[in-house]
């Protein structure tokens, strides 16, 4: 139970460092190429292992973390490449991000479908967030060849998946609650008949 509150605190806090560059860029600050590669390549790793934890949390619904394994090691391999070969792959940062918030909002969309599933009442939220994610992923990947104009696009995708993010993980990981053991308040309050004669 509190593995799992560490995990959902932890992806909430890392979820909301997403705003930080998102809005940077939205609001019109221009990132080098390179700085653009290494800040990714830190943002992706801590994803990745947030991702990883949060698979590995025993969620009771398992609808929140549930792609988290093979979207956690694909953010983990990517941030390896991304601080290794900072240099060499700025020409396909761009188009990267794009198929990632493209790929993240269209599992967001199967996690909506399944919270209906589960009769989760606000599951048509979750859709509208991926449906969102997935247009603003195809906008990056279609502006990718312009560096200022797909910056701000993908400002707005980091925005609106670290929003997706925060929505999906807060109303969906449950923790389940402990159950207090059974007393007796008084002494004069006896047992159910037969219990003591059935361990005679």
């Amino acid at each position: 139970m509190k593995f799992i509150k560490r995990a959902k605190r932890a992806n909430l806090i890392l979820s909301d460092l997403l705003l930080i560059p998102g809005g940077m860029m939205l609001l019109g600050y221009t990132f080098s190429p390179a700085t653009l590669c290494l800040l990714s390549g830190i943002l992706l790793l801590i994803l990745g292992i947030a991702k990883l934890c949060g698979y590995f949390s025993r969620d009771p619904f398992r609808l929140a973390f549930q792609f988290d394994y093979a979207f956690g090691l694909l953010s983990l391999i990517a941030g390896c490449l991304l601080l290794i070969f900072s240099e060499t792959l700025t020409t396909f940062l761009l188009p990267f991000w794009g198929l990632y918030t493209l790929f993240d909002g269209v599992l967001k969309m199967q996690t909506a479908r399944d919270a209906k599933l589960f009769g989760l009442e606000y599951w048509w939220m979750i859709i509208l967030l991926g449906a969102l994610t997935c247009i603003t992923g195809i906008l990056v990947l279609a502006e990718s060849d312009s560096q200022n104009s797909s910056q701000r696009l993908l400002g707005l995708a980091l925005l609106i998946t670290g929003i997706q993010n925060v929505s999906v993980i807060a109303y969906t990981v449950r923790t389940p609650k402990k159950k207090a053991p059974h007393v007796f308040p008084h002494n004069d309050i006896k047992a159910p008949k037969g219990i003591y004669e059935k361990n005679q």
